[in-house]
């Protein structure tokens, strides 16, 4: 067998557990989720009394409508079984890669940086059980979501095949979509982890309001738990990190939709991920919209959380494949 050889096999074995460790991710992101919200008394109706409030005598947290503690011990021990399990795949993907006699410097940066943050995650997972401050919350969904991205696009370098011309502006035009959902994806995940989700319970305005009653920066501080404020200011903290969530949100969709009918009019591979991106996009708007105007679902704010991790990874991997043209 010839190094060519090798090295393709090599490459289709990476890309191969690249897309296996993606799927894992996927579902920690959303086991992650469901755990985080269904103990965190999402559905509660005397908000902001239950969501989000450590109320029992005992310590323990309020779980939403519908879940028991067989069902969450089951939803945990999957997030474990999965987190474990991508562990192993994306170390065994990334020995593959570094004992081998590729070296792709982006493919070696994306395999080394996916260690690094694998090793911070499980750092994280010792202090995550029961933890109430936020920036741990953040930390995590963060750190699942890069992963996937990170696993995603290391698919999108081993497999990727000859693109359409593009325009260079169309180069530039997705790294900076790709800046704006990041931006949208750290917000919605204070949103979280502020539990901030029924902060505004009608749309398209908020309670009545389109601008916050008072705006203060420690709605952002990661490390300013909302518990600790009077009901009155972490209501209006919430409801400030909902609005910019919101607003955000608008520029993001404008965002993406140029990104895509961009890409829809390069033809090929990237017509095809522009069509993938757009369907994500309206499955993203009519789930955020639903989590307002519809009762409290926690199926929904799971599914909010996932797509947005999709959309996320989706956008990544196209600004790569208009990179490698």
């Amino acid at each position: 067998m010839s190094d060519n050889d090798r090295e393709q096999r090599t490459a289709r074995l990476v890309a191969t557990l690249a897309t296996v460790a993606a799927v894992l991710v996927l579902v920690v992101i959303a086991s992650s989720a469901w755990l985080r919200l269904s103990q965190s008394g999402l559905g509660c109706s005397d908000w902001p009394a239950c969501y989000g409030a450590f109320a029992k005598a005992s310590g323990a947290v309020q779980a939403a409508p519908g879940t028991t503690a067989t069902n969450i011990d089951e939803i945990r021990a999957a997030h474990r079984v999965a987190a474990s399990a991508a562990g192993i795949v994306i170390a065994l993907a990334a020995v593959l890669w570094l004992i081998g006699e590729r070296r792709q410097r982006g493919v070696t940066v994306i395999v080394v940086t996916l260690l690094a943050v694998t090793a911070f995650l499980a750092l994280l997972g010792r202090y995550t059980a029961g933890a109430n401050a936020p920036a741990i919350t953040l930390g995590n969904m963060l750190g699942g979501m890069v992963l996937l991205v990170l696993t995603w696009t290391l698919r999108a370098k081993l497999a990727v095949a000859d693109m359409p011309s593009a325009p260079r502006a169309l180069y530039w035009a997705a790294r900076l979509v790709l800046l704006i959902l990041v931006l949208q994806v750290v917000g919605g995940g204070l949103v979280n982890a502020k539990y901030a989700t029924l902060a505004c319970m009608t749309f398209p305005d908020c309670n009545g309001a389109w601008w916050p009653p008072t705006w203060s920066w420690a709605a952002f501080d990661p490390l300013y738990p909302l518990q600790a404020a009077s009901s009155d200011t972490a209501q209006a903290l919430r409801q400030t990190l909902h609005f910019t969530h919101r607003y955000g949100a608008v520029l993001a969709m404008f965002g993406v939709v140029a990104l895509a009918i961009a890409m829809g009019r390069s033809g090929g591979r990237l017509r095809a991920d522009g069509a993938w991106i757009a369907g994500l996009l309206l499955l993203q708007i009519a789930l955020g919209v639903g989590l307002i105007v519809a009762p409290p679902l926690l199926a929904l704010t799971v599914a909010h959380d996932v797509v947005a991790a999709l959309l996320l990874a989706a956008v990544a991997a196209a600004a790569y494949r208009i990179n490698a043209r």
